[in-house]
């Protein structure tokens, strides 16, 4: 008996990716200076299926504001600069990423006195990109992060302790100016009574560019924990729109604007 021995479909390449599809053809996404175009990770949940490219440096950063209000209590937290710095080293394939982030937090109850107010810094965000494969036909662009947080935040913020995690990332170019792209991830996290957990993310997005300069988004994602103790740990659903515009080249803009939908059951 005879076993045929069919060729992987990934084959090591030495460009933009660690692999490439077999039937790749050249890719001709570079601009007229030989400059690979600017993906951001910002401003929606799916963050970037390609590096940022050896001997780049990409600095990108946002505010946001929350108010969520139950059991009779009002909480508005706001976060800035949600910094993330995207360094691209060795090869056009490797991304090291460094992120940082401040956080503003106060509740109210039902007559509006405040009764907590609490500042200070996340844990900071470390970790590493790899571009795997770019896009093939059907065949997805991906790139996949390795990441965890060190606990090195302000107390009331911190976990207090290293909770790493994986995110795959892919995507596709549908037309001219029409994207589809998607995220799976990983993490830890830790609840209210100390036990650490896993919450699967998984966030899928569509995107348009109206001109080159005017873009829009909409996105769904799930955050889904698993192996948590404390009640409070729900199921969440989340959907978000956005634009952004390119006012000056090389620095784009975007806003965005979520709505949670109802939490799953504990």
């Amino acid at each position: 008996m005879m076993i045929e021995q069919r060729p992987s479909p990934l084959l090591p390449n030495s460009s933009r990716a660690l692999f490439k599809w077999t039937f790749q053809e050249p890719d001709e996404s570079a601009t007229e200076d030989g400059e690979l175009p600017l993906q951001a990770d910002r401003p929606d949940l799916t963050e970037a299926s390609a590096a940022v490219g050896l001997g780049r440096v990409q600095l990108e950063s946002g505010y946001t504001f929350t108010t969520n209000r139950q059991s009779g209590l009002r909480s508005n937290l706001s976060t800035y600069p949600e910094s993330i710095l995207r360094i691209g080293l060795f090869a056009d394939w490797f991304e090291l990423r460094l992120g940082w982030n401040y956080n503003n937090l106060r509740l109210k109850d039902q007559l509006d006195f405040e009764s907590l107010r609490a500042t200070g810094s996340d844990d900071l965000y470390l970790g590493f990109k790899l571009a795997l494969t770019e896009q093939a036909g059907l065949f997805p662009e991906m790139a996949i992060n390795v990441q965890t947080t060190a606990p090195t935040g302000a107390r009331y913020f911190s976990a207090q302790r290293w909770l790493p995690g994986i995110n795959w990332l892919y995507g596709w170019d549908l037309t001219e100016g029409l994207t589809f792209a998607g995220s799976t991830s990983f993490d830890s996290a830790q609840d209210d009574l100390g036990q650490v957990y896993v919450t699967i993310g998984q966030a899928l997005t569509v995107g348009w560019d109206w001109t080159e300069s005017l873009g829009s988004y909409s996105e769904v994602y799930a955050l889904l924990p698993h192996g948590a103790l404390s009640s409070s740990i729900k199921p969440q659903y989340y959907y978000d729109a956005g634009f952004v515009i390119q006012v000056v080249e090389g620095f784009p803009y975007g806003y965005s604007r979520r709505h949670g939908l109802k939490s799953g059951r504990g």
